[in-house]
């Protein structure tokens, strides 16, 4: 049975860099597993007030993560961090399903993740580095390597990913390290 991997994309932006690179990382993993790209910007605010029992998006979300094997996230840098909108979702997913079910976890607990981030010159690596904190605190398993692509001045004017062959070497050379961290080479 083939593993099944979930990409999650830290902007909404219709062009947003991140969702291309998505896109591209899609393609690459599709060979191997399943993969499915989430659509998560209908979720509530995280409050505790409406924790339990959850929202119905938010139930749904959280079956759909239960069945995953594992998560690539792809993020932009914003103001040196991640988008809150990554944030709300990963905190909704980082609590248990049933009132103080400690034992059990969350549905992402002990799951494997990749980082991936595209932006300026620092290629996202603020936003990469936090959220790597973030998601060992919430005990994911985060695969060491990540990638970050500093996009060209080009891409930027034409609101369009360029990918030189250095970057299209890069982002293979990270979905195969990451096929192999998630057990499938």
């Amino acid at each position: 049975m083939r593993k099944k991997v979930m990409i999650i994309v830290g902007s909404l932006r219709e062009r947003s860099f991140n969702k291309q690179l998505a896109q591209v990382i899609a393609k690459e993993l599709e060979h191997e597993v399943e993969v499915e790209i989430l659509e998560y910007s209908n979720i509530p605010y995280m409050n505790q007030d409406i924790e339990f029992p959850a929202p119905l998006v938010i139930q749904a979300l959280r079956e759909k993560m239960e069945k995953v094997d594992g998560y690539y996230i792809i993020t932009p840098e914003y103001n040196g961090s991640y988008p809150g909108l990554l944030k709300n979702l990963l905190d909704w997913m980082s609590r248990t399903i049933k009132p103080n079910d400690f034992e059990h976890g969350s549905p992402v607990t002990n799951r494997k993740v990749a980082i991936a981030g595209a932006g300026g010159r620092a290629a996202a690596i603020g936003a990469r580095e936090k959220l790597d904190e973030l998601l060992r605190f919430m005990g994911m398993d985060v695969m060491e390597q990540q990638l970050g692509l500093a996009l060209s001045g080009e891409s930027f004017m034409k609101d369009e990913m360029i990918l030189s062959y250095e970057d299209q070497g890069k982002i293979k050379e990270h979905v195969r390290a990451y096929l192999s961290f998630l057990g499938n080479m």
